[in-house]
């Protein structure tokens, strides 16, 4: 590698490794989970309503702000223990009644399911 070419790639590493740490802040207080994710993903998969799906998220986070990855357009709420974390599992399915509109999407509807910290299932609502 030449001598000017080391240099710019010095140069890039120092900026953006300066550019990573300045915007630094203090993370607000995050508890840690009492269930495994792989505890979480049991309990979600016994309450999966279909045969065909795909998990496309699983997060740990404040019941007031969690926001899926993936949306069909629908806001998912808490309804209970807002203030509460919680793992939150995220999953798309055929689901047949809209099958009609998108016959050529194996995948057509999203579904989250919250659970929470002791293995039982919170309270969500989807709005559109």
């Amino acid at each position: 590698m030449s001598a000017r070419r080391s240099g710019l790639v010095a140069a890039l590493l120092t900026v953006s490794i300066g550019s990573a740490t300045a915007g630094l802040k203090a993370l607000p207080e995050i508890p840690m989970p009492a269930l495994t994710a792989e505890q979480a993903l049991a309990v979600a998969q016994r309450k999966v309503n279909s045969s065909a799906y795909v998990l496309v998220g699983l997060e740990w986070a404040k019941a007031s702000e969690f926001q899926p990855r993936v949306s069909d357009g629908t806001d998912w709420h808490a309804l209970d223990s807002i203030d509460e974390y919680s793992w939150f599992v995220t999953y798309v399915f055929r689901d047949e009644r809209v099958a009609a509109l998108h016959p050529e999407q194996p995948f057509n509807s999203v579904s989250v399911l919250r659970i929470k910290p002791d293995g039982t299932i919170g309270l969500l609502v989807g709005t559109r």
